[in-house]
């Protein structure tokens, strides 16, 4: 089944962007990419509207308690719950706890 789906466009910081003096769009799989995104980006109680939303980023995914198995279980919940995603193909995860960088990549 086909997703027809409209979104406004993101540039490389996360605001709308403007193409021809009008807000651009994405659509479609490019919509769906782009949502699974900005949910990931989300810091849960980041949004006023839902405190709920987003993921527990510094409260329960990284810091001295980092485990990837916790924050794969995460990030594949919050992709699988994205509309238009059927499945996750590559999740990858790496911590590196000394120079304090995380790394993530997913299909």
């Amino acid at each position: 089944m086909p997703i027809n789906r409209v979104v406004i466009a993101l540039d490389e910081n996360h605001e709308p962007y403007v193409e021809n003096k009008r807000i651009a769009r994405k659509y479609n799989s490019d919509a769906v990419a782009q949502t699974v995104k900005t949910r990931l980006l989300l810091i849960r109680q980041e949004w006023f509207l839902n405190l709920d939303a987003g993921l527990p980023w510094f409260a329960e995914m990284l810091g001295k308690r980092s485990n990837i198995t916790t924050i794969k279980s995460y990030v594949a919940t919050q992709i699988l719950g994205t509309e238009g995603v059927v499945e996750i193909t590559r999740l990858d995860v790496i911590i590196d706890k000394q120079n304090r960088a995380f790394e993530m990549y997913y299909e």
